[in-house]
């Protein structure tokens, strides 16, 4: 009647960056819970950990691990690094059925007018199949 999970998102170092209760009736009622939040860039790593704990059941748990994929680059003293691998899949991509194609870091002559548009706007190249885009996370939906 009453049970909910606890979401608790945190980073490489150690520090929760999110903390919230989603009850039931809530994932019933939509079928589906999307949160976008924004994450401060962990010294250590790029990685986060997502946890679900359950409210009454001991070890229904969920744990998974994911490297998060940032829209600035990493700086460290007076230099800068950049990722060449994109392809990273976040707790959005999890719950639409499919991860979306991320756009490569460098532009060639060789792409179309809709892939250079998607870079210089910031939306990621989406194909998924949301069932609500009213309530979907991804980008391309907004």
């Amino acid at each position: 009647e009453f049970h909910y999970v606890t979401l608790v998102i945190g980073n490489a170092d150690n520090q929760v960056v999110f903390n919230q209760k989603i009850m039931d009736s809530v994932l019933l009622k939509t079928g589906n819970w999307v949160k976008k939040i924004e994450v401060k860039r962990a010294l250590k790593s790029e990685d986060i950990s997502i946890n679900l704990i359950s409210s009454d059941y001991v070890g229904l748990d969920v744990q998974q691990m994911y490297t998060a994929l940032y829209l600035t680059r990493r700086t460290v003293g007076s230099k800068v690094f950049t990722k060449q691998n994109l392809n990273a899949q976040s707790s959005l991509d999890v719950c639409c059925d499919s991860p979306p194609s991320l756009p490569v870091a460098k532009v060639d002559t060789g792409r179309s007018k809709q892939e250079i548009t998607y870079k210089k706007y910031g939306n990621r190249e989406c194909s998924h199949r949301c069932k609500n885009k009213d309530v979907c996370g991804h980008d391309c939906c907004e």
